[in-house]
């Protein structure tokens, strides 16, 4: 490494910004074990390994991304990360329930607050915000947040809450806590070409729908991480949304947007309003933990059992034992 190639690892107190001219063309290598007790800056960010980064990130260029080793510590960013081009990881090739999707701690890069850049391709990755990009490509992942794409957003795989783009396709087994889905365009919902020939439809289940005893299963069978779901093997096909559910509307400008309407389905609407309520219930108990002092949080997480759905909680706890 040279004054241009930066290495940091092991626990470092403060922040690591240019203090000259010269120094914000510094590339970073983040190497395990790291804990950097405040922010970065630099022109490219790499990694080796997991670790923690606790204040904001940003990069002028790229955020280029690997997994960690199976079993080791994922890579935390705590405060969000920023690149101009691009942020991005490689692709792991992991089955659905190797990922995160299936349980929290599989994550390999976790972010807590937005990821936002031109370019955003993430695989594997818990996001405990929103995603903002002209292009996004996000797979096997959760997002906590809205999803933001000015031109493609793909999405396979995955659960969020709610997303808009200028284009958006669905591919594999995806999950929505808010029926709020948007784009310039028809949403396409892609088959994807399994390792055996057989070929698996796009899918998009509303959470809500998924607690209703009358059309799913009351989350008996799984909850946010639902197994069934994620192996395809979940017979309740009414919490699935479609194409049918895709209806074309004109904006003030007087284009065409193509959104998400439950109002054609013959649903009892107040027990998803207050599902509703239940989500957002949810995110703030999540979003404002980490500004509490100790004591409040204690006293939060002794809340969360009166306030939360058995699989709410345990998704809370287990995200907070990793951040």
């Amino acid at each position: 490494m040279d004054k241009n190639n930066i290495r940091l690892t092991g626990d470092i107190e403060g922040s690591f910004y240019p203090s000259t001219q010269a120094e914000i063309v510094r590339n970073v290598v983040l190497q395990a074990p790291l804990k950097l007790n405040g922010g970065l800056f630099a022109q490219n960010i790499t990694n080796i390994g997991g670790g923690s980064v606790n204040g904001p990130v940003l990069a002028t260029a790229e955020i280029t991304l690997s997994h960690p080793q199976p079993g080791s510590s994922p890579l935390k960013f705590l405060s969000g990360i920023n690149a101009t081009l691009s942020i991005a990881i490689t692709e792991s090739g992991k089955e659905i329930q190797e990922t995160v999707v299936s349980h929290t701690s599989k994550a390999s890069v976790v972010v807590q607050g937005d990821v936002v850049s031109d370019s955003v391709k993430l695989d594997n990755a818990l996001i405990f915000g929103n995603v903002r990009s002209r292009e996004v490509s996000l797979v096997n992942s959760i997002i906590v947040g809205s999803i933001f794409a000015e031109e493609t957003l793909r999405l396979e795989n995955s659960n969020f809450v709610a997303l808009s783009g200028g284009r958006v396709i669905l591919k594999g087994r995806n999950g929505c806590w808010l029926p709020y889905l948007t784009s310039l365009e028809p949403i396409q919902f892609a088959d994807t070409i399994l390792a055996n020939g057989e070929t698996m439809p796009a899918q998009l289940r509303y959470l809500s729908l998924c607690r209703s005893s009358q059309l799913g299963c009351g989350f008996k069978s799984g909850g946010i991480a639902c197994e069934p779901f994620v192996t395809g093997k979940c017979g309740y096909h009414q919490v699935c949304l479609g194409s049918a559910d895709i209806y074309p509307d004109q904006t003030e400008d007087g284009r065409t947007l193509y959104a998400l309407n439950l109002a054609q389905r013959a649903l009892n609407l107040a027990p998803i309003e207050q599902e509703i309520q239940q989500v957002e219930l949810f995110l703030k108990q999540l979003m404002m933990y980490e500004h509490l002092d100790k004591s409040s949080q204690e006293q939060a997480r002794e809340s969360w059992a009166e306030k939360l759905r058995p699989e709410e909680k345990e998704l809370l706890e287990m995200t907070v034992a990793m951040l």
